[in-house]
């Protein structure tokens, strides 16, 4: 269970790394009736450091081809994607695809940050980069979510 202090944490997180900047898609926004555009294909040429999904039906294959994407094309350090996922088996899969994928463990910190974190990974980009990919409860009055984050940070 995660309190209202560490939501309120997640909130202040969230407006310092730039909320202005931030590109929330609804997947009604850009796939309607009349002219349908991948989702992959928006995501990837998103130009935003932060994008959040939010309302859409992206999948662990969405996350994996997004996630291979940044590290292919070694996104900008500072570059942070959040989404959420219904249920706390999808992270699990997820980063068991990640530990199988690229060899990295589960890691939790001493630091209070990182013990928002049910899982977090670090996975290696480049000699100055690496992506970190940590996930969480988000608990609110009536449901619960899994957010998910992945956050290009300096080595």
């Amino acid at each position: 269970m995660v309190s209202k202090k560490m939501h309120d944490s997640l909130d202040a997180y969230e407006k310092k790394t730039g909320l202005d900047e931030i590109a929330i898609w609804r997947k009604k926004m850009f796939c309607t009736q009349e002219y349908r555009t991948p989702l992959m294909s928006v995501m990837k040429k998103l130009p935003n450091e932060f994008v959040v999904v939010e309302d859409g039906d992206f999948t662990i294959q969405n996350l994996m081809d997004l996630l291979n994407h940044w590290i292919a094309t070694k996104r900008k350090i500072g570059s942070i994607f959040r989404c959420s996922f219904e249920r706390k088996e999808e992270i699990t899969r997820l980063f068991n695809l990640l530990r199988d994928r690229f060899g990295v463990v589960n890691h939790i910190s001493e630091r209070s940050w990182d013990k928002f974190s049910t899982h977090n990974m670090w996975i290696p980009m480049n000699e100055t980069s690496q992506l970190r990919v940590f996930s969480g409860a988000r608990k609110t009055s009536d449901s619960q979510s899994w957010r998910l984050y992945m956050k290009v940070i300096h080595v």
